[in-house]
């Protein structure tokens, strides 16, 4: 996974924002130096005492030595690792939308998903691996590589900690804990249009998939369209346009508006995760449009890049005679 420029694909990083380009690339490899994290990854947020590392396809393997001050975030998807000191093995893949998480030495909390408002503590030695799609999720097992049994985690209390009397769970904290619908219902009375305006990218991405999953597409395009006005040029707003897409052809038959995204989606991020899915429903959304010629064009760019893809079938019947 090369480096490539905040303008093209990522959001600038926040905290060495006013630093000119040669103060953030020798911060980043002091960092790099010190911690023993790839030169291949995302960094972001760098400080004197870490970053936050981000995993958008495939696996890292990383070492994070204790030290005074340590903060260190890792990010694969939907999931961050709150690291101090620690070796592990961590993976995300997109389209499988499937995290996983080897242990190796010290201990880290996992948030995201299905984890609950506190996350999941982990120790040396256990494995946990969350698989989005199957909604199978919270699966520890003993790691590989297990010098002695391990004392399991710390179990999280179901009830959640005594709240002030006339306080709810926030909407993030439901969606969180994937009450999608209870989310929402949150989300709407806190101002939906509100939130998508005022939230982090990482929170209006959020909101938009707890739309989703709760069944409205409408909030969902909102919210997804918010994250393309307000964060262009970022990794965000690429992914943006794939799920407009999704929802342009799935929710609404509108293919050719849905071809629109999804070429989009391919104009930013053209070897980005999603690249392979995103040509094929490309071919999709034009053949359904009644687009003969770009959906030949399509097939044929698609076969040419991946000839053994999912949609290589739909390819080939396309540009056959």
């Amino acid at each position: 996974m090369g480096r490539r420029s905040a303008r093209s694909h990522y959001a600038p990083w926040p905290i060495v924002a006013r630093r000119r380009p040669e103060a953030m690339s020798s911060m980043r490899k002091r960092i790099l130096q010190a911690y023993d994290v790839p030169s291949s990854q995302r960094i972001t947020e760098p400080t004197a005492h870490g970053a936050t590392v981000v995993v958008e396809e495939g696996s890292l393997a990383a070492t994070v030595p204790h030290r005074p001050g340590t903060s260190w975030k890792v990010t694969a998807g939907p999931f961050t690792v709150l690291v101090t000191g620690t070796r592990f093995d961590v993976s995300w893949h997109a389209t499988e939308q499937t995290f996983e998480l080897a242990l190796l030495e010290g201990s880290v909390t996992v948030v995201g998903p299905s984890l609950g408002s506190a996350g999941r503590a982990v120790s040396a030695g256990e494995k946990v691996r969350i698989s989005m799609t199957d909604r199978v999720s919270d699966v520890i097992e003993p790691a590989a590589k297990t010098a002695a049994p391990i004392e399991p985690p710390p179990t999280v209390a179901a009830e959640s900690p005594a709240a002030a009397p006339g306080a709810r769970t926030s909407w993030k904290q439901l969606a969180l804990e994937e009450r999608y619908p209870e989310a929402l219902t949150i989300a709407e009375s806190e101002h939906f249009e509100s939130l998508c305006r005022r939230s982090p990218a990482a929170d209006v991405v959020l909101l938009a998939n707890t739309a989703r999953f709760a069944g409205s597409a409408k909030r969902a395009e909102q919210a997804f369209r918010a994250v393309r006005a307000r964060f262009p040029h970022t990794h965000e707003a690429a992914m943006a346009s794939f799920s407009l897409g999704r929802i342009a052809y799935d929710e609404r038959r509108s293919f050719r508006e849905a071809a629109q995204w999804f070429q989009s989606y391919l104009g930013e991020e053209p070897s980005g995760v999603l690249a392979r899915e995103a040509s094929g429903r490309l071919i999709e959304a034009q053949r359904a449009a009644g687009d003969v010629v770009q959906a030949t064009e399509s097939a044929k760019r698609y076969l040419a890049k991946y000839p053994t893809g999912p949609h290589a079938a739909l390819a080939r019947s396309v540009t056959s005679p």
